[in-house]
């Protein structure tokens, strides 16, 4: 996506077998002090592999808690345990219909409100303007445009399912 929309970007890439270590993060970060923004996929679908986003979240904070952290997860969420305010999780995105078993039309994204609305007018394009979507939604409680209902209730269902079931 970086590339696409022209943000400078560096990408740390590990041999599948490995997951990325936060000292290794740390170490990119001191080496690009322009880096403001870390992004990390919490479960890796393909190779399986589970990221350590807490321990990312941890040293990155520590090494500068003005950078913000994004975690991506997509196949995580609902399967394995997240704290975002002791990861320092500034966003955290996942998907309706992966381990919380809703059907597939819904994204969603956790966000420290503080962080999002420091964001206003910072997106490059209409469909992905989380600021806007959030804006228009508390003041209206209605979406931008028109909303996935049925996955919606079908999310909201398997919230609830997942609670029983101890989630």
């Amino acid at each position: 996506m970086a590339k696409v929309l022209g943000i400078p970007a560096t990408v740390l890439q590990w041999d599948e077998r490995r997951t990325p270590q936060a000292a290794d993060v740390v170490k990119a970060l001191e080496a690009d002090p322009t880096i403001t923004t870390v992004g990390c996929i919490h479960h890796e679908t393909t190779s399986g592999a589970l990221n350590d986003v807490d321990a990312i979240g941890k040293a990155i904070h520590a090494h500068n808690p003005d950078l913000t952290y994004i975690v991506d997860s997509m196949s995580g969420f609902g399967a394995y345990p997240v704290d975002m305010e002791g990861s320092h999780i500034d966003y955290l995105v996942s998907s309706a219909n992966k381990n919380i078993e809703g059907v597939p039309g819904f994204s969603f994204a956790l966000c420290r409100r503080e962080h999002l609305r420091r964001c206003k007018g910072n997106a490059r394009s209409l469909a992905m303007d989380i600021y806007d979507q959030w804006e228009k939604l508390d003041a209206t409680r209605q979406f931008r445009f028109t909303p996935p209902t049925h996955a919606m209730v079908a999310f909201h269902q398997a919230l609830q399912e997942h609670a029983a079931e101890g989630g």
